[in-house]
């Protein structure tokens, strides 16, 4: 697992500093690949994915001079990320014809494209596994939960930031939390479930 406090304390540095550029650079190398990994578990689609992706990027370049650091710098991007997911789901045809103003940042373009082709050929070249056939019978909101804290390891407060509609509370994301882990409860006994019915149907 990569050293996300030093990550941290880089971008941080960099802000500080007034270096935009350089802070943008160093959140995209690094986390890039892993948040368009989970855009193509909510948008399913790789190529639609692709393009939510390049929009993730410029919103992390343009947000990061007013980051406040009042939840960890990866909770942050999931949380860009998700809220991009979800505009592009509620208006499809309206998403496909937006143009992503890449110009406005273009001395990072070069790094958004090569993450995105190499990201998202390394994905088409993966063969799919049991359990990932699996959770593909789940829900989108679901498939993220397990995504975020199976695959990518969020704490639970992180999740419950990330899993928002709205901002939260202390309080508000203590509660969240606590909610999110009887559901990740009952999640793994779907997945057991959705399990024995597949051995079944294999056996018969």
């Amino acid at each position: 697992m990569a050293d996300w406090a030093a990550l941290e304390l880089e971008t941080r540095r960099c802000c500080e500093a007034g270096d935009t550029h350089g802070a943008a650079t160093l959140v995209i190398q690094e986390l890039g690949p892993e948040l368009l990994g989970f855009l193509v578990v909510l948008i399913r689609d790789r190529s639609d994915a692709g393009e939510v992706f390049a929009d993730v990027c410029v919103r992390i370049w343009k947000g990061l001079p007013a980051f406040r650091w009042e939840s960890s710098l990866r909770t942050w991007c999931y949380v860009l990320t998700r809220r991009a997911a979800a505009q592009q789901r509620k208006s499809r045809d309206a998403w496909k014809t937006r143009h992503v103003p890449l110009s406005d940042a273009a001395d990072l373009e070069p790094l958004i494209v090569r993450i995105r082709t190499t990201t998202l050929a390394g994905l088409r070249e993966q063969r799919r596994t049991r359990a990932e056939r699996l959770r593909e019978q789940l829900s989108e909101d679901e498939q993220a939960l397990l995504t975020l804290r199976v695959d990518r390891g969020l704490e639970w407060r992180d999740l419950a930031q990330v899993l928002a509609d709205h901002p939260l509370d202390d309080g508000e994301i203590t509660r969240a939390a606590a909610a999110l882990r009887k559901r990740f409860e009952r999640l793994k006994e779907r997945l057991r479930t959705l399990a024995a019915e597949d051995e079944a149907k294999n056996r018969g």
